[in-house]
């Protein structure tokens, strides 16, 4: 299943450089909001429980799953239409001419839960000491050099470099209400267990182990939303649960993890159903990060053999019944930049006796019983597919002499895990999708992120691919970022940092009592702010 068209993001996204573009709402949706029904209750399954809910300082589904609901960002992307955005806390804006200067004009009716007044010092704020040093895309924001507040509705940001498909990264950056959050630790203000924010719903409990309990905000500043009167996260125990819970009328949507092989049965169900809508945007690749600091893993060499070990196209095929693609880089193969003379299943097709030869010439010879090392891979619980790829790669390193023992560990806790170094071999999934395919080796790859959360976990440093990484995020032109990324490709490679295994448009499953459950193209940033319920009573 193909879900990106010709059209492709970047391809779209020059019309964002126009010159004093002016971004303004689009239409055609006010009759179906003024006949929907208004009040009730939906409950949202989720197998992972949040580390904390300040939306600006993560992009971790878990986290960002509910704290879209209590957050804004300037912009928003929907479904339809995407990767145009729409306004949100930014009522409209425009860019100047060499495309480095970006003006917003704020909304002028938005207060924080709390009552205080929404105004551009929360967004200067939250753009200067906020996102460019605790955001996962902290290297994104951190190319801005300034941010002005000439009045409280407006705000001009000046950039390094033209703002090039940024419009996607800005949206992910929430505000935060600067009267909470100025002169402390970000990191550990208490207001990041209860959150104030602009959105649509205000925070009321969190139980931990068992939901998270949001209310209607009666003072939202988009007119006559939200329509429902509460969402509640249900935190069940793993994925199997969740289908189960979605089943028995438990929970009315489960976003982003319905597993290949229920979907024909849920929706073959009366009253439910399964769908894409709310992952395009943020498709996802899952790759086995090397930890490149590891006495054995520095050795490309090592690395290398792994991965001519490893068959990835029968581990899809037995975890996922092939319904996933098979990796072949840090980006999705349908960007127009990929290139297949670098694609690692290409390079690195299976073949026992390259990598057996490349383990002796690493010094890493066989002993009793064929035995040459032990690494220890760290991974998360709770997904069915990912259980079945690691023992297929298991049985296939074990051929070469490789013994893998296996450490699954809670969702937050393989961050924390990975973030610190302590792994070997790290498994996981990635965004890899988005506007710009340089998004995925700037989070996941520089050196700027090394050590940082949800950041480089591999440790992984090379001054080519940071200064390549520049170059590509900065230029407009098609076939020159082309010829970047292509040059990037053959780094990876070549250095093999992490080896690609799987990639996907994730599924989420929902009851059809609810109208527009998402509406935004990335599910976990959904804000539910026109989802309504067909047997509401008031």
């Amino acid at each position: 299943m193909n879900l990106f068209s010709q059209s492709r993001f970047v391809q779209v996204a020059v019309g964002f450089i126009g010159i004093g573009a002016v971004m303004m709402p689009a239409g055609g949706t006010q009759t179906a909001w003024a006949q929907a029904k208004r009040g009730g209750t939906i409950v949202i399954g989720t197998p992972f429980e949040p580390r904390q809910l300040n939306h600006a300082v993560t992009t971790s589904w878990a986290d960002h799953v509910v704290t879209s609901k209590i957050f804004n960002a300037l912009l928003r992307f929907p479904e339809k239409g995407y990767p145009n955005p729409e306004p949100d806390l930014a009522e409209r804006w425009s860019i100047s001419p060499d495309g480095r200067r970006l003006t917003f004009h704020l909304v002028r009716n938005a207060t924080w839960h709390d009552g205080k007044p929404f105004t551009s010092a929360d967004v200067k704020f939250t753009f200067e000491q906020v996102l460019p040093k605790l955001n996962p895309n902290r290297a994104v924001f951190q190319t801005i050099t300034k941010v002005e507040t000439p009045d409280p509705y407006t705000v001009v940001m000046e950039r390094t470099r033209p703002f090039v498909l940024f419009y996607f990264d800005i949206f992910s950056g929430a505000i935060l209400p600067k009267h909470l959050y100025e002169n402390t630790d970000v990191a550990k203000n208490p207001a990041n267990l209860k959150p104030v924010g602009t959105g649509p719903f205000r925070f009321k409990e969190w139980v931990k182990g068992s939901h998270i309990e949001l209310v209607r905000f009666g003072q939202y500043f988009k007119p006559g939303r939200p329509y429902l009167d509460r969402v509640i996260f249900k935190i069940v125990p793993d994925v199997g649960a969740a289908v189960a819970a979605l089943e028995k009328g438990e929970v009315d949507y489960f976003p982003r993890w319905v597993p290949l092989g229920e979907v024909a049965r849920l929706k073959g169900r009366a009253g439910l159903d399964v769908s894409p809508v709310g992952g395009i945007a943020l498709a996802q690749s899952r790759w086995m990060t090397f930890n490149v600091k590891d006495p054995i893993l520095k050795d490309v060499r090592v690395r290398q053999a792994i991965a001519y070990s490893i068959d990835t196209v029968l581990v899809n095929r037995i975890a996922t019944g092939g319904q996933f693609e098979v990796g072949e880089s840090f980006l999705w193969k349908q960007f127009p930049e990929f290139d297949p003379r670098f694609s690692t299943l290409a390079r690195y097709k299976r073949d026992l006796g390259k990598a057996r030869q490349l383990l002796d010439e690493a010094g890493q010879r066989a002993g009793v019983g064929g035995m040459r090392f032990r690494l220890e891979l760290v991974t998360h619980t709770g997904v069915a597919d990912l259980d079945k790829s690691i023992e297929v790669i298991r049985d296939q390193l074990r051929e070469v002499g490789i013994e893998v023992t296996v450490k699954r560990v809670e969702r937050a806790l393989s961050f924390d895990l990975a973030k610190d170094g302590k792994f070997q071999l790290y498994i996981h999934s990635n965004w890899a999708a988005g506007p710009d395919p340089v998004t995925a080796v700037q989070r996941f790859f520089i050196s700027a992120n090394i050590g940082k959360l949800l950041g480089n976990a591999g440790s992984y440093s090379s001054p080519e691919v940071d200064e390549l990484t520049e170059q590509a995020l900065a230029e407009a032109d098609p076939a020159k970022k082309k010829a970047l990324v292509a040059k990037l490709q053959e780094t990876f490679v070549r250095d093999l940092p992490a080896l690609p295994l799987q990639q996907w448009v994730p599924l989420s499953g929902y009851r059809t009592e609810f109208v527009n459950v998402v509406s935004h193209s990335v599910d976990s940033r959904e804000t539910l702010d026109d989802t309504s319920w067909t047997k509401a009573d008031r």
